[in-house]
């Protein structure tokens, strides 16, 4: 019982942050990670690029699904992404770090199969926003989804409309546990002239959904929420969701 009001909280603190975006909003999917796995952030010259890995899994990282707009929930799954910031400049305003046009897709995948569940596809612009030394950042913007039509994720669930298997909306993708530069201990992001140093996050969780995109200046209020899921999101082992 204890878990399981620990997860719905977990859940709840996740899908809030897709609400924020917009009161008409329809949840497409939430996931939050399990186990060890990082995502890298990389700037080298003009290039910011930011990776998945794990030593369990290499290149991707395990993750549940704990809601989806219409479907079967608690999934385990593999998630594997490299999103490209072209052109690296952030800016330092008033204490946070912020950087757009980021673009790449994030692929969900099942981790017995290997068979696609959803491909989520950036749109322009997509931030992140993250306060100077702070061990968290959100990554905020536009999205379209493509699930299979035999992917446990039903997307017309989401859109109210039947067959649907594609829609467009937004994604909020929030990274944990910052340390920068990577394996330096240091928490937090911070800034290398004008572009973001090069950076390490052990956690990260995201929600899905349909609707408008938020302003930046809304971003870091409603991050507090997916941080407060990632503190307090339990779950039971990857092999018994599995089974």
């Amino acid at each position: 019982m204890r878990t399981v009001a620990i997860r719905n909280l977990a859940v709840a603190c996740l899908v809030s942050l897709g609400l924020a975006q917009s009161a008409s909003a329809a949840n497409i999917m939430s996931f939050t990670q399990f186990g060890n796995g990082t995502v890298t952030g990389t700037t080298v010259g003009s290039t910011t690029t930011l990776t998945t890995n794990s030593a369990a899994f290499p290149g991707f990282k395990a993750v549940t699904i704990g809601t989806i707009g219409e479907g079967a929930t608690n999934l385990a799954a593999l998630e594997s992404f490299t999103l490209l910031r072209t052109s690296a400049a952030a800016t330092n305003n008033g204490g946070n770090i912020q950087q757009d046009a980021y673009t790449g897709t994030i692929t969900f995948t099942n981790p017995t199969t290997g068979a696609v569940l959803l491909t989520v596809t950036l749109g322009s612009p997509v931030f992140l926003n993250g306060a100077v030394g702070s061990g968290g950042a959100v990554m905020n913007g536009p999205a379209s989804f493509t699930a299979p039509a035999t992917s446990p994720i039903v997307i017309a669930g989401a859109l109210g409309g039947p067959g649907v298997t594609s829609a467009t909306g937004s994604l909020s993708l929030a990274l944990q546990n910052i340390t920068s530069p990577p394996g330096s201990g240091t928490p937090g992001l911070t800034l290398s002239g004008s572009t973001l140093a090069s950076f390490a996050a052990g956690l990260d969780a995201g929600n899905f959904s349909t609707g408008i995109i938020p302003e930046p200046a809304s971003i870091v209020m409603a991050s507090m929420s997916v941080f407060a899921g990632l503190g307090c999101y339990g779950w039971r082992r990857l092999k018994s969701a599995q089974a």
